[in-house]
């Protein structure tokens, strides 16, 4: 799959230069490259932003290479070198001659985002209050909330006692509001990817909109339906990598998705480092507050938009300018693993634990309600029955070859059928007999 970058300083590092200046004006970008920055590198940035400045210049101060060296252990120094040439093509810090010199903006914006004395980073509605009137406000709200936690231990329950989401119902005590918005907020995020990846297994069901469709085809997760003798009327069908992308935990699809679809808008012209500012600052957002949009340019509010189609943001109605972050988006630029696979998929005991059993007469049961991963086997099965809470598909030829035409190989299928297999199926292993018994994986693949 093309554009598919490991974690966050990859793909930071694979822009143009002026985007990333642009990215580090503001605070929020700063310190979330930082705190995804390795240990080592961390470390050394804190010691150049605690230097004072270049009394000439007025600039960082820049330090030798070879004091910098010094500050490592010899053990290390492998690890060093990487880590320089890293926040090299970060940008974070330049080679001056045979000095390091930290980035300024970076420097000035990190320091801000660590010691205070920056702005808000989500809620700026109130662009006439000055910053002093606004960190008062504050300090009352905090004088006021310590007061009222005080009260509620002992027993006394203050009628200033406010909830995060809606404060409508008087009557409900805290937590049950919280978690029953939460919940919301979990589930809505869910149906939206949900409904996305349905769209990407079956083209001609479901709705999505025209840049998510897009996105898909410049991530060639789709492709134009060839093929006049199908009876499906959408252009598009899956390709190999759509199939390999379904595989991929949600996390891993959203971080993959949200790259191309940057991607897509680089190409039209767009200024992403607005968009790569917002998504640094909903990773900073608390999880059930929301947030105002009404300052929002057209461009940032149309992006917006598409966060909240894929399940990243939630809004009412666009005529009501909040928005509250789903887990999606907080967790979105804290960076990822290489491996991207199959773990923590949806997070439902279900899946977890596995659903497919494959028999040797070629049946397959899937013991699942999940829409999404019953249309994923019907691509490479044909569906013979569905029962409450079981399903049943056989595997053919013919199943084989539809799914062969849609560029999916023989081992994306075997992959499918391991990593969700039943834990029935994974008794095989204690067994030492192969997980998919072999008759079936020797004919998908002769096939």
């Amino acid at each position: 799959m093309s554009s598919q970058f490991a974690n966050l300083q990859e793909y930071i590092g694979s822009l143009p230069a002026n985007v990333i200046q642009n990215i580090y004006g503001h605070p929020a970008s700063c310190l979330a490259i930082f705190r995804d920055l390795p240990v080592l590198a961390r470390t050394i940035i804190m010691r150049f932003i605690c230097l004072p400045n270049s009394e000439t210049t007025g600039q960082p101060q820049p330090i030798s290479q070879g004091v910098v060296s010094s500050w490592i252990n010899p053990s290390h120094q492998n690890t060093y070198k990487i880590i320089s040439r890293m926040l090299v093509k970060l940008g974070i810090w330049n080679e001056i001659g045979t000095d390091w010199q930290l980035d300024a903006t970076f420097r000035n914006n990190l320091t801000g985002a660590i010691f205070g004395g920056t702005t808000y980073w989500l809620d700026e509605t109130d662009s006439t209050a000055g910053p002093s009137e606004r960190n008062v406000k504050k300090l009352d709200e905090l004088n006021a909330y310590s007061s009222t936690r005080w009260d509620d231990f002992g027993g006394i329950r203050s009628s200033h006692t406010t909830y995060w989401l809606d404060e409508t119902d008087s009557t409900a005590g805290p937590s049950e509001r919280n978690v029953k918005k939460l919940d919301e907020l979990n589930a809505y995020s869910s149906t939206r990817w949900d409904c996305v990846l349905q769209y990407l297994v079956n083209p001609d069901r479901g709705q999505i909109t025209r840049d998510t469709i897009d996105v898909f085809v410049h991530a060639k997760l789709l492709r134009r339906n060839e093929d006049t003798s199908s009876s499906s009327t959408d252009p598009y069908t899956i390709t190999g990598a759509g199939f390999q992308f379904l595989l991929m935990n949600r996390r891993s699809q959203v971080w993959f998705f949200i790259i191309n679809s940057l991607e897509t808008r680089q190409q039209r012209g767009e200024d992403i480092s607005e968009h790569l500012i917002f998504l640094f600052q909903l990773s900073f957002a608390t999880f059930g507050k929301d947030y105002s949009c009404e300052k929002f340019s057209s461009v940032k509010e149309n992006f917006l938009q598409h966060l909240r189609e894929l399940g990243l943001t939630w809004q009412k109605t666009r005529k009501i300018k909040r928005y509250f972050p789903t887990k999606l988006a907080i967790e979105l630029a804290s960076g990822l693993s290489t491996n991207g696979f199959v773990d923590q998929q949806y997070g439902t005991d279900e899946i977890q634990s596995g659903f497919l059993i494959v028999e040797t007469n070629y049946r397959v049961y899937a013991y699942t309600n999940n829409d999404l991963y019953l249309k994923i086997t019907a691509l490479f099965c044909k569906m013979l029955y569905r029962f409450p809470n079981m399903s049943v598909g056989l595997i053919t030829r013919q199943s084989i070859r539809r799914a062969l035409s849609k560029e999916i190989s023989a081992d994306l299928i075997l992959n499918f059928l391991k990593s969700h297999a039943h834990p029935q199926m994974r008794k095989r292993l204690l067994e030492n007999k192969p997980l998919i018994p072999t008759t079936i994986s020797d004919q998908i693949r002769l096939w």
